[in-house]
């Protein structure tokens, strides 16, 4: 009986492939490969590298260097038009990696997060030029990993890793910038990284009303994904959930929220350190206190690090790295529900793909950056993967 339900389910999943492969690529039948970058430098990303405004322009930072010695570079790309020439941002000492980007959709002005220094330094984008603004923050609490957003007044939230002595633990701070000198800077007082932080890049999305929602793992007994939320503009009052499944270990992916509020969140999880990865999708109602019961998305693939990013009214998408084991092996999944609501998964890009970056247009066409691994840990390119509208 074992061995006939298997054969079935065997069955069941090659029937289902053709289906698969055509629901994900009507989502991306209209796309196009553009490098941004070549040669031998090891270019690299951060985990959100690409953004989309209201009007259609994709905005992108990566960095190009050799070694240590990286600069960051801002480039953008109209509809129907070509990338721009790249801007450095004057940051020639940042780990590869630790900066984010965001846009204010309604003008169009990037915003990235970054280390000059050990400075947490905003820049952004103005008509006239980049500005730049030091974002100080307590000598006791140095920060790491970040992500950044930015609301419809130009405010940019900052959410970040940061360290605190005596005892030696990685928490989950937050602060926004309103054009002022004060950061607004504070710790989330129960917030308790897992391994040092070391797989807690937190991600943070805003509403209209300046209130922020932050995506971790928090250490709870078990190793959870939480939700951190405020209810006002640097309010200090946060209301936790979490999601947990029995058994194994939870990493956070990435999170987005729909105009209505809703919550959506991208995740995976393995039974220890090393083993196979598995990628779910969970959401909640802006009116609701639960999550809805999570759900396994990447089908017959295994994943990690997954990229979430809306379209429409209820579309959702996922791109995702898909693992042997630990290890990336250079290709992009990409998951979306079908019309009656059922997760499907198929292969977008399969030569030597990593660290994607998702955005969706109004249109619900898919745009993604990745890295191109040219020469394993010596040489890789930057590229682009999505649909390029005809030139007027």
């Amino acid at each position: 009986m074992r061995s006939l339900r298997k054969m079935v389910c065997i069955l069941a999943v090659t029937l289902a492939l053709p289906m698969v492969v055509g629901m994900a690529y009507a989502q991306w039948d209209r796309a196009v490969l553009e490098p941004l970058t070549s040669g031998p430098d090891n270019d690299a990303l951060g985990r959100r590298a690409l953004e989309i405004d209201d009007s259609g322009t994709l905005h992108a930072i990566y960095s190009r260097g050799l070694g240590s010695s990286h600069d960051i570079y801002y480039v953008s790309k109209p509809p129907g038009g070509i990338w721009s020439a790249p801007e450095p941002l004057g940051s020639p000492d940042s780990a590869p990696g630790i900066w984010c980007l965001a846009v204010r959709k309604e003008t169009g002005e990037p915003y990235v997060t970054f280390f000059r220094g050990f400075d947490l330094t905003l820049g952004i984008r103005r008509a006239t030029g980049w500005e730049f603004h030091t974002l100080a923050t307590p000598p006791d609490f140095p920060p790491g990993k970040m992500a950044v957003t930015v609301d419809s007044d130009g405010y940019a939230h900052v959410a970040m890793v940061v360290r605190r002595e005596n005892p030696l633990v990685w928490q989950i701070a937050y602060g926004y910038w309103d054009g002022s000198p004060d950061f607004h800077f504070q710790v989330l007082q129960y917030s308790l990284l897992v391994h040092y932080g070391l797989f807690t890049g937190p991600d943070i999305v805003v509403r209209p009303d300046g209130s922020v929602a932050i995506l971790y793992q928090q250490d709870r007994f078990e190793y959870v994904v939480q939700i951190s939320e405020n209810s006002s503009l640097g309010g200090t009052d946060w209301r936790s959930s979490f999601i947990n499944l029995p058994d194994v270990i939870l990493y956070p992916g990435s999170l987005a929220i729909s105009p209505r509020g809703d919550l959506h969140v991208a995740f995976y999880v393995n039974i220890e350190l090393g083993a196979a990865n598995t990628v779910y999708y969970s959401h909640r109602r802006a009116h609701d206190r639960t999550w809805e019961t999570p759900v396994e998305i990447s089908g017959p693939f295994r994943g990690a690090r997954p990229r979430i990013a809306l379209s429409g009214k209820n579309g959702v998408h996922v791109v995702f790295e898909e693992t042997l084991g630990p290890r990336a092996t250079g290709r992009l999944i990409y998951a979306a529900p079908d019309r009656s609501g059922n997760w499907q998964a198929s292969v977008l890009l399969d030569d030597r793909a990593f660290t994607p970056s998702l955005v969706m247009d109004r249109e619900g066409n898919g745009s993604i950056l990745f890295e191109r691994e040219v020469v394993q840990l010596e040489d890789k390119d930057i590229e682009y993967y999505g649909y390029v509208q005809p030139t007027p």
